[in-house]
C-alpha cells in the first residue's frame, strides 16, 4: 500500500540475516526509529525515541537498550550508505519463526534488488551485485569474499546462475520486474511494467550493436589505411 510505513536501513544491517534473521530484524527496527527519531524536536533523546517507537506502533521490551544499539549504528554508517526500506507488515511477517532459509533468500534478494535500483526507474546489474548486496555489501565482491552463509549459493558459476532467477522470479510477486534475455547481466524496475522494461532493454542492446558495428567499421577502414600505406585524413 502507498500509504504503508517503512524502516528504512543501511543495506550494511544486512548482514548475517541467514544466520540469525531475529538479530538482523532487531537492528533493523532500533536503527529505523532511532533514524526517524533524529528529526522530532525534544529536549531528550530518549523522549524522541519513544516516540519514534509510537509512530510505528512498535513496543520494545528493554527501550533503553533498543535506543543504545539504535543511536550506535545509527552513528556507525556513513550517510552515503546505500539504504534500502521494507514495509511494516513484511518486517512483521519475517520476524516470525515460520521462515525457511531459502524465503528469508527471497527477502534478501528483493532488498538487494531494491538498495541497488534507489530511486532510479530501472536500471542495470548482474549476479555479483545481487549476491554482495544481499550479504550487506556496499560494493561489487568476488562470490569467495562473500560470507560462508552466502557463498554456498554462489560457489560456483553454475549455482549462481541457479539461484539468481529463482529469487529474481519470486520476487516478482513484490513488484520487482526483471529482464535478462542476452543482456549480459540483467534490468529491473519497480516503477516500469514488464513490457515497458523488456522494450527499454532492448532499445539499449541496438543502441549497443549499432555503436559496436560502428567501431568495427572504424577499425576496417584504419586497416585498409595501412595496407594502402595512406593516413586517415
Amino acid at each position: 500500500m502507498a500509504d504503508e510505513k517503512y524502516f528504512n536501513f543501511p543495506i550494511q544491517l544486512l548482514k548475517g540475516f541467514l544466520v540469525d534473521s531475529g538479530k538482523v530484524l532487531s537492528d533493523i527496527a532500533n536503527y529505523a526509529v532511532y533514524a526517524h527519531s533524529t528529526s522530532l524536536e525534544y529536549n531528550e533523546e530518549l523522549s524522541a525515541f519513544r516516540s519514534a517507537a509510537s509512530f510505528y506502533n512498535i513496543k520494545f521490551g528493554k527501550p533503553v537498550h533498543a535506543f543504545d544499539n539504535g543511536k550506535e549504528l545509527y552513528e556507525e554508517y556513513s550517510e552515503d550508505s546505500p539504504m534500502v526500506g521494507i514495509t511494516l507488515s513484511m518486517y512483521w511477517d519475517f520476524n516470525k519463526d515460520n521462515k525457511s532459509e531459502v524465503q528469508k533468500l527471497h527477502l534478501l534478494g528483493f532488498l538487494a534488488l531494491k538498495s541497488i535500483l534507489g530511486n532510479k526507474t530501472f536500471c542495470k546489474t548482474d549476479n555479483r551485485m545481487l549476491f554482495s548486496r544481499m550479504d550487506g555489501q556496499v560494493k561489487k565482491l568476488e562470490f569467495w569474499q562473500l560470507s560462508e552463509e552466502m557463498y554456498k549459493y554462489c560457489s560456483t558459476k553454475h549455482k549462481a546462475n541457479y539461484w539468481a532467477p529463482k529469487i529474481r522470479a519470486e520476487v516478482y510477486r513484490w513488484e520487482m520486474k526483471s529482464y535478462s534475455v542476452r543482456t549480459h547481466g540483467f534490468y529491473i524496475s519497480l516503477k516500469l511494467s514488464i513490457d515497458d522494461l523488456v522494450f527499454e532493454a532492448e532499445k539499449r542492446k541496438l543502441k549497443y550493436k549499432e555503436l559496436e558495428q560502428k567501431n568495427e567499421i572504424q577499425n576496417a577502414r584504419a586497416k585498409a589505411l595501412e595496407r594502402l600505406n595512406a593516413k586517415p585524413p
